[in-house]
Order: C-alpha cells, then structure tokens, then sequence
C-alpha cells in the first residue's frame, strides 16, 4: 500500500440532493445495490422506483475500481498512475479507487482511437477522441441521458442552471452520449487576448493602442527604436507568437471570427448575423482588408517570421523573457507571469493586457470561449455497473465538493483554506515559482477529466494582479459568443469531415502565402473561387440546419 501523502480525517458522509423529480428516499446503503437489473441502459427503460436516486457517500460499501483512459498529466513531474493526493482524498471520499490508463497527449487520441476501433477490453470511462458521436453510432459507448435523469441529481441542476450545456451535449436524435468540461470561466480574465509591453509603449510617449492605425504606430516604435536599452537597434520583435494563426485576433476589428486555435474543428471557421444567416468566416469580403494590411506589417518587420510553420514554445518564451518581445497574443494572464519573470533581470518591464482593437468600420469584440469544451468523456459499453459510474461522475463533475476537489482548488488544508467564506490557495501552491498551474496539476487536480473551472478558481488565481482589472473589464464590455458547437448527425459528421479535409489545407496554405506575400492580394476572388468550387455551399447549408435546429 502507498504511504499517505497526508493525515485523513475520518469518513465524511455527504448526502447529494437535487431540485427535480419525484421525492423517493434517499437509500441508505446504496453500496449493496448499486444496479438495478430493471434498467435497460440503451433504451432508457427503468424500473418502478421514483427517481431521481438519491445518494451518499461513500458511494460503495466495499472498495471498488473503476477504470479509466484520458492523458497524462500535464505537469509533466508526476503521473496519474501514481494515486496522487486529490485521487487518494477521492477514493477515502467514494470507494471507488480509479484504475488511470494514461498516455502521453501527444499520442493519447491516436491509441485510443485503435481501441475504440477494435471494441474490446474498453475501459468504464474514457476522454473521447474528436468526432466523438461517431462511437455513439458504433455502440461503444452508451447513451447516458437516461443514467443521468435518475442517477444524477447535481448534473441535473447544472442543466437547469445552465440549459446551454443540455443543449451543447445533446445528440440530434435527442440522446447524451457524453458530458464535457464547462472551462469558460477563463473568459473573465485568462481568455485569448492581446499582450503588449507598457513600459515600451509609455517609453515611446504613446498611449495605449485601440485602432488598427494605433497597433501599426506602436509596433513600428518598436522596431525604429532601441526600446530595450541594449545598445543594438534591430534585435527587438515587434510581434512575436508561436504561430501566424494569433494574429487572426486583428481580423475582429474587421468584423470577421476568426479562430485563433482549432482551425480545423467542424465548429470553427463560421459565424453567424443577426438574421441567423451562417457563413464561412475565411471567405467574407472584408478578409480582403485584413489579408492587406497583415501583408503589409509583415513585410514592414513587425511581425516574427519564425511564426510561419509554428514557433517552438519554448524559443518563443525565451525571446520573450530575454526582453526582445514587444507584443503577442496569448492568454491574457500569460502577462503577469511574464511580467514577473522579466523583472528578475528588467526591472521596468511589465506586460498588460489591450483592449480589442477598434476596426475602420467600427467592430470591436473579443470572442467569449464556449460553454463546453472539447473534453469530452463517455461510459464505454464495457462498464459492469453503468449506475455507478454515473453517479461517480456527477459527484466528480457537478457536486460543489466533487468540483473543489478534483477540477479546482485540491484538498482543504492541503492546497487551499476558506477565508471569510472564500478559498484560497495555500503557499504549497501559490507561492510555486512556476506558477499555480504546476503545482495543482502535481497533486491530481484540474487535470483531463470531467470537471467544470470555477469563477471562485480564477478570480483567485489572477485577480491579485493588476492587469487582471483591465482584463476583467475589457470581457464586461466586449466579449460576444462564439458560434456554438453543435453536435452532427452521423451523415452531416460523414460530409463535414469530407468537406473539410481539401478546404481547410487549401485555406492553410493560402492564408498563410497572402500574408508573407507570396502570393498578391489580387488573387483573393480567386481564392474565394476555388473555395467555392470545393463545396463551401454544401457545407454551409449543412451548418445552417445545424444551427437552425439549435439555436432557433
């Protein structure tokens, strides 16, 4: 047996309630019998009990192991394997020790493709790959809707809280097949943004941009300017990301979505108007305009060349922390962190967060991160005891304890204490020197499993920073929502993915010429052309029916 990483206090019995339903009693020894013979998952068919099935903890009266496939953990430091602190507490809480079958992310979607492939020895619960209604239509995973109307009380709540999330989660033909990590609590600060150095832009006697006109001045101060006090005129970058795909954020102040990552997702790549008129994103008129002006930075030495291909994590964070970056776009906390790393050895430097660039026409948002991830997990059809599972994931997923452990803040006393009735990290974790992120992911928490990020998580983490205020207000006043991601059928998932696979290589390729110049501006009717001959009108009928049958 693994030595305790800290002192356990004795069992806590918790009881779960919901606000729906009917009002049968709560069992008082659900271990005994966690599955109930009368219920035919597939068909949703049950038995005559009331429900929803109330519940206590622990959830088994004898130890028990689930099994369950996601990716290692992202610290890098520890595995999941390993029972980490948050696993330990959650196994005292439960019964249930989780049996991790984990692989590295990099190769995680591609293995466990192979094992949904093959349909055998399935672990109960599993992080699904991309396209994932497509094992609902293979049978390897099960419909859940019926699990969780009976087994899980607080996920009800969060539908009823959040009918969003029912919505995003519901198959077209009106089953759930899997719940998804709700991670949107970014957007009240930490969403994708524009980061720039102050301290250069006060140095060079300007004020904090807000147009187009505003961005190109400060960066060209950037570059015409020894800004960085290092004696050598052109070593500074005016702007540097790890990919040419960052800079689609300019593209908002012409009015266009751009994605700034997953560019090649069934659900990225469109918007829609007023009316509700869906289009594709990379063929609007106005692109034009922003393709210009791009082109026109990039051959003025404003932009990194080393974005084209993608830039290496690591030599983009160096060129930063080695005071050579003017400006970015990234996160937007990535600014206080950067901010302290520079000071170690640049005082003065000191990276915030800027307002969405106003554009010639007046457009002005950010794009508000969706309700649901891409994180995605389902009950294989493999699982002995569907009921348990369920219920498992409801305290995991959407119970407040169940949250605070494993998706938040870790382990009261351990990694956080309640002050004046609000959590906190405590120094083990807010005090690391890497940042709160490393360390939480080391004790088991906040990791690739169902959890839901909470607003309470955030304003801790960020909002003792300064740029965090700008941030905050910046998300009041300009966030609007992205096109939803809304679940296909298996044939619109069988079109879609055949009609994307030419376009989006193409778009890639051709994005990616009118920017460094390779190829002139003039040719962007005929891109749009050849778009069109690739099927773009068969695509976009399909999502406007999708987003039809959504959202209408």
């Amino acid at each position: 047996m693994k030595k305790s990483f800290f002192a356990l206090a004795s069992i806590l019995t918790i009881s779960l309630f919901a606000a729906c339903g009917g009002a049968g009693a709560a069992p008082s020894g659900v271990g005994a019998a966690v599955y109930q013979e009368g219920i035919e998952i597939g068909d949703a068919e049950y038995d005559t009990q009331d429900f929803p099935i109330f519940y206590t903890l622990p959830l088994v009266s004898e130890p028990t192991v689930i099994s369950f496939a996601t990716h290692e953990n992202p610290a890098g430091t520890v595995s999941y394997i390993d029972i980490l602190p948050a696993w330990e507490e959650f196994t005292r809480l439960t019964g249930i020790e989780i049996d991790f079958q984990v692989l590295p992310a990099a190769t995680y979607d591609e293995n466990i493709l192979t094992r949904l492939a093959a349909g055998l020895n399935l672990p109960d619960v599993l992080r699904l790959p991309p396209n994932p209604i497509q094992f609902a239509d293979s049978g390897v995973i099960i419909p859940i809707d019926g699990l969780i109307e009976r087994y899980a009380p607080n996920i009800i709540n969060l539908f009823n809280d959040r009918p969003e999330v029912r919505v995003e989660t519901t198959a077209p033909d009106g089953r759930i097949y899997y719940i998804s990590s709700i991670l949107n609590a970014r957007a009240i600060v930490n969403y994708q943004a524009l980061v720039y150095r102050r301290d250069w832009l006060e140095q060079l006697g300007l004020e904090e941009p807000q147009t187009i006109e505003d961005w190109y001045i400060f960066l060209s101060g950037i570059r015409d300017n020894d800004v960085n006090g290092n004696g050598i005129m052109d070593d500074e970058i005016p702007f540097s990301a790890t990919s040419l795909n960052l800079i689609n954020l300019f593209a908002w102040a012409y009015g266009v979505q751009l994605p700034t990552g997953e560019l090649d997702a069934p659900f990225s790549n469109f918007q829609s108007d007023e009316n509700g008129v869906v289009s594709y994103v990379w063929t609007d008129p106005r692109l034009r305009y922003w393709l210009e002006e791009m082109n026109f930075w990039f051959e003025s030495g404003l932009f990194d060349p080393d974005m084209v291909g993608d830039q290496p994590g690591d030599q983009f964070t160096g060129r930063v922390t080695s005071n050579l970056v003017g400006a970015s776009s990234f996160f937007g906390m990535i600014a206080p962190q950067w901010t302290t790393n520079l000071n170690l050895t640049y005082e003065e430097a000191y990276f915030d967060v800027a307002p969405p660039v106003r554009g010639p026409w007046g457009d002005r948002f950010l794009l508000r991160e969706r309700s649901t991830s891409t994180e995605n997990f389902a009950i294989s059809r493999d699982a002995e005891n569907p009921r348990l599972v369920m219920q498992m994931l409801d305290f995991m997923y959407a119970h407040i304890d169940g949250q605070v452990l494993i998706g938040n803040f870790g382990i009261e006393g351990v990694t956080f204490e309640v002050v004046d009735g609000r959590r906190q990290f405590l120094p083990i974790i807010a005090d690391d020197p890497r940042g709160d992120g490393a360390p939480i992911a080391e004790f088991g928490t906040n990791g690739p499993f169902p959890r839901i990020l909470m607003n309470e998580v955030i304003e801790n983490r960020f909002f003792h920073f300064p740029q965090a205020d700008n941030a905050r207000l910046f998300a009041e006043r300009y966030q609007i929502p992205s096109f939803p991601n809304i679940i296909p059928t298996a044939d619109e998932s069988q079109r879609i993915t055949g009609l994307l696979a030419d376009i989006n290589t193409y778009r890639a390729e051709m994005m990616t010429r009118f920017i460094i110049g390779s190829l002139s501006i003039d040719e962007f009717d005929s891109f749009v052309n050849t778009i069109e001959a690739m099927g773009i009108a068969d695509l976009l009928a399909i999502k406007q029916a999708q987003y039809d049958r959504v959202m209408r």
